[in-house]
């Protein structure tokens, strides 16, 4: 198969960018490309495809829709000797640009699974244990107007040490993150949860405060409106209500979802 996975829509919903694992110009280095969807008879359908970059994993499409130029950002990734899985970087939507280095990690820490505020001045990623394992998981924010990372999340609380930390996305109110991970302990048969943080009060308070636990699942995506996160549950897409943590069957299969920004 061709390995498509970790879509991201664009603001205006009519482009998607995606990570390609295979049928790819060189072996182990991962591509970034982005898909512009075709709307007939009110049925979205793909149209043209270009390829943006190599060495790419999770794309992050910016939420500005308007002014300035918008930009895909993407952690390097891939087995390819090229490829630096510490780097985390942006690319303009139509790849037309140098890319654009927005952070790198320790040599042997790797970084992924970025995430953008509400108007693209910070963007959240996580940074994974180095080989030896001298730190864990933890999630991180850098402010795109200042140099300083600020530390969110180390991997551990009140609910455990987490050994795995992925698929972060952040609120469109901007005062939580939502995200998956893996618990600490036996780790074949640890078990994965969705969970979400707060980051700030406002007026709209997204989700609980603190760290909360969610629902059995992997992979997540806010809706528009915050009321609601799309997680992989059970195999199946699957919408859980903020307001009463009730759940709907989307559909059965799929994983790694992205909810549209705008409505």
């Amino acid at each position: 198969g061709l390995g498509v996975s970790s879509p991201s829509w664009s603001p205006d919903g009519a482009s998607l960018a995606f990570v390609k694992r295979g049928d790819i110009e060189v072996l182990g280095e991962h591509e970034l490309w982005r898909m512009n969807i075709a709307v007939e008879n009110g049925v979205p359908k793909m149209g043209s495809t270009s390829r943006l970059v190599t060495c790419a994993g999770q794309p992050a499409w910016s939420p500005v829709a308007e002014g300035g130029v918008q930009v895909i950002a993407y952690p390097e990734h891939g087995y390819s000797s090229k490829c630096r899985n510490n780097v985390l970087n942006y690319v303009t939507t139509d790849g037309g640009t140098p890319v654009v280095n927005l952070y790198t990690a320790a040599e042997g820490v790797n970084v992924g699974f970025p995430a953008w505020n509400p108007d693209a001045t910070k963007i959240a990623f996580v940074e994974s244990r180095d080989p030896d394992g001298s730190h864990g998981w933890r999630i991180q924010i850098k402010d795109l107007s200042t140099l300083p990372i600020t530390l969110v999340f180390d991997g551990a609380g009140e609910l455990g040490e987490f050994w795995e930390i992925w698929d972060l996305d952040w609120s469109r109110g901007g005062d939580c993150l939502a995200f998956s991970a893996a618990s600490a302990g036996n780790k074949r048969r640890s078990t994965r949860h969705v969970y979400t943080l707060r980051l700030s009060e406002s007026d709209r308070n997204s989700c609980e405060p603190g760290l909360t636990q969610i629902i059995e699942g992997s992979g997540v995506a806010w809706s528009p409106d915050d009321g609601s996160l799309v997680v992989k549950s059970g195999g199946d897409l699957v919408r859980v209500d903020l307001s009463d943590y009730s759940t709907e069957t989307l559909r059965k299969g799929g994983f790694h979802p992205d909810w549209r920004r705008f409505q």
